[in-house]
């Protein structure tokens, strides 16, 4: 987290990614990714899938190019 830099890989790939922090990044990141919990499992479904203890785990990985 500290470079916002990481590696992945899998059988058959490796890519260099760039990290954003979720739970301390832009609000509008956290009210999407929430939103997206919420259209995909239904408001009532989410529980600890959204809000700010969920944020603080979810990290958002982005192939750098």
């Amino acid at each position: 987290l500290r470079t916002q830099r990481a590696r992945v890989r899998v059988p058959g790939l490796e890519v260099e990614v760039r990290i954003e922090d979720v739970g301390v990044g832009s609000s509008d990141l956290r009210a999407d990714v929430d939103n997206a919990y919420r259209k995909k499992y239904g408001a009532g479904s989410t529980g600890n899938m959204v809000g700010t203890d969920a944020a603080a785990t979810t990290l958002r990985l982005q192939r750098d190019s």
